[in-house]
């Protein structure tokens, strides 16, 4: 069986982490913490309470988003799992999981280095940030149901509001007091961030790209590494 635990990746999302026992990586974990508390700094210092909030005055916008994220994308993942015969048991819990995570650690950032609106994109990601909790464990008991992939789901909701806050809300938190308390200051810090928050963002592409290339340039037939299946 296929046991799925559920740890806080920024973006307010759940990073939901399927794997046997055996399959743990404490400090590359922490490395992706402590990147991520970056990136979340980052959008704080640079984004106001009211940018923040700019997606909650237009309740349409909010319900096609909605829609985009926790329905639509799931229901085509759903449709391909029908439609495509012998999707291997992994696969098919890796895509279940991918539609259950309702934004991603990187959607503020991508959404800036592709030129799209700060305001929407830091306001979206906090309010996925809350639904989280609701729509990852209900979409998750969906393709459970619908598709048996046999996901051992424990979702310590207590845990996962502590993380979310640790992760997500402190310091985005940090970076709106520090706008308010120390206007001058927040200036000259902003940019030396959005360069050091670039740079997280670059490394958090790497922890997670790194072990995919290697496994995918190992020799025809060979196991992967031991470290690699640890991921």
């Amino acid at each position: 069986m296929l046991q799925v635990s559920f740890r806080v990746s920024g973006a307010g999302s759940l990073e939901i982490t399927a794997a046997s026992s055996a399959m743990q990586a404490p400090l590359i974990l922490k490395a992706l913490e402590i990147i991520i508390f970056i990136l979340m700094l980052g959008l704080g210092v640079n984004q106001s309470l009211t940018d923040l909030r700019d997606l909650w005055r237009n309740p349409a916008l909010v319900l096609r988003s909605l829609l985009a994220v926790a329905v639509l994308f799931p229901l085509a993942t759903g449709l391909l799992l029908k439609l495509v015969p012998g999707v291997p048991a992994g696969v098919a819990a890796g895509l279940a999981i991918l539609a259950a995570s309702p934004g991603a650690p990187v959607t503020y950032k991508l959404s800036a280095l592709a030129g799209g609106d700060p305001a929407y994109t830091s306001s979206l990601h906090v309010t996925l940030a809350i639904l989280t909790l609701l729509i990852t464990p209900a979409t998750l008991a969906l393709f459970n149901a619908a598709f048996r992939l046999e996901l051992a789901v424990r979702v310590p909701l207590a845990e996962v509001a502590r993380q979310v806050a640790a992760v997500q809300f402190l310091p985005i938190g940090l970076g709106l007091l520090l706008q308010q308390a120390a206007p001058r200051t927040t200036q000259r810090v902003r940019q030396p961030l959005r360069r050091l928050a670039d740079g997280a963002f670059l490394a958090l592409a790497a922890l997670l790209l790194f072990p995919v290339v290697l496994w995918a340039e190992r020799p025809s037939g060979s196991p992967p590494p031991s470290w690699v299946t640890r991921w």
